[in-house]
């Protein structure tokens, strides 16, 4: 009997190392989960005032300043969670939001010394582009949105 329970009691040491190390791992793991939800949590937000720009552009058929400011806002305050490839798209979104803009405001400002005809087109690609746009930007944020364990 004594010589089992000195087995017994060599066997708790390691029996105790390997619980130890199984919890280890698994608070490891639903650490690793925590903060992917919480980088969520933190890029969905801009993801979503993307989305809306778009719809916004392509439901009006243009933009003005407070929603280029609105959108310009929501990104530099996440700018830093994101790669450079969001960076260089959100840039692009809003310079050409700028261009949308101005080119409205020639539009509806007096007759312009241009040729119309070629201000309409810059317009009507712009609007193209737009609408491209939204497949481009599932695309780009799938990596940073995307919480399910890799």
């Amino acid at each position: 009997m004594e010589q089992i329970i000195n087995t017994l009691s060599a066997l708790l040491v390691p029996a105790v190392a390997i619980i130890t190390v199984c919890i280890l791992v698994l608070q490891y793991r639903l650490e690793c989960q925590r903060w992917r939800l919480d980088l969520y949590d933190k890029r969905y937000p801009l993801y979503t005032a993307t989305m809306e720009y778009l719809s916004s552009i392509l439901h009006l058929g243009t933009t003005d300043s407070d929603h280029l400011i609105a959108f310009r806002r929501a990104y530099l305050e996440r700018e830093l969670l994101f790669g450079n490839e969001i960076r260089d798209f959100m840039r692009d979104l809003y310079i050409k939001g700028e261009q949308l803009r101005m080119v409205d405001d020639r539009l509806k400002g007096p007759p312009p010394t241009t040729d119309v005809g070629r201000i309409l087109e810059e317009r009507k690609g712009l609007a193209m582009w737009f609408e491209g746009q939204f497949e481009v930007a599932k695309e780009l944020f799938k990596v940073y949105i995307h919480i399910a364990r890799k």
